[in-house]
């Protein structure tokens, strides 16, 4: 009986490990290594897109080309799909290669989205933009039920840093990091309900694109009560490196009762 009992637990723990796993937080190179990371989600282009998703060893280069002819939005990029409570700490290393003004429309570029497991207030977003007004500029936007969007756009000359986003209480604050000096972008008092995932777009407008090409290095999650969770349909094998050392020690312990029963 007691090899049966160690079997169950066996079996208990290695599920426990496929389904989640608690950290203090993820930190990951954005190198072609990280597709097969089951932390992180991507979307790349679908044809006959001309833009461009690519990997090098300095990270993850996204290359929309200006394109004036009327077609769908679209957004490309990925998602972290690790979840946080509490207070957390967000940061992406990039470098903003090109951005070019578009002819028409609210802007085009790169933003990270978080989304909270909260139905009144949902999402806050900061990105890096160009509009017909702006060459470049910074914006976050804050979304809550039953109003209207809010916007904070502020002009910039972002070329290469780490942006960041620091959720303590009920505060976030909006910052970017550039030459070793930190500048606030934005601070507001927002959920303290629990981060369920952070999505890095570059978007298109439905015509008269400029070019935008953003070169993403390396981001890092960290929070009070983190979780990494991973989809086991989109698993590496190595995720499954629990579950079947608990199947083959399961085996060999029935394989011990059976000996011993007929001893």
């Amino acid at each position: 009986m007691k090899y049966l009992v160690l079997c169950v637990a066996f079996s208990t723990a290695a599920f426990g490990l496929l389904q989640e796993s608690r950290a203090e937080g993820i930190e990951i190179s954005l190198d072609a290594r990280s597709v097969r990371d089951p932390l992180l989600l991507y979307r790349f282009p679908e044809k006959p897109s001309r833009d461009s998703m690519s990997f090098s060893s300095k990270g993850l280069l996204i290359d929309q080309p200006s394109d004036s002819s009327a077609r769908e939005p679209d957004v490309i990029g990925l998602k972290v799909t690790s979840s946080t409570r509490g207070d957390f700490v967000f940061s992406l290393d990039l470098a903003c290669l090109k951005l070019t003004k578009p002819e028409s429309g609210w802007g085009h570029g790169l933003v990270t989205k978080f989304v909270f497991a909260d139905d009144d207030h949902p999402l806050v977003s900061m990105g890096c933009i160009s509009t017909p007004r702006f060459e470049k500029a910074y914006r976050v936007t804050v979304e809550s039920v039953g109003e209207k969007p809010t916007f904070k756009t502020e002009a910039c000359n972002f070329q290469s840093g780490k942006w960041s986003v620091v959720r303590s209480g009920n505060e976030l604050v909006f910052s970017v990091e550039e030459g070793g000096v930190a500048t606030e972008v934005h601070r507001i008092e927002y959920t303290t309900a629990e981060l369920l995932e952070v999505q890095i777009w570059a978007n298109r407008l439905p015509k008269d694109n400029g070019h935008s090409k953003f070169l993403l290095k390396k981001l890092s999650l960290a929070g009070d009560e983190f979780f990494a969770r991973s989809e086991v349909t989109r698993s590496r094998f190595g995720m499954w490196t629990p579950f079947f050392i608990a199947l083959a020690t399961c085996l060999f312990l029935v394989i011990v009762y059976v000996v011993r029963r007929k001893q």
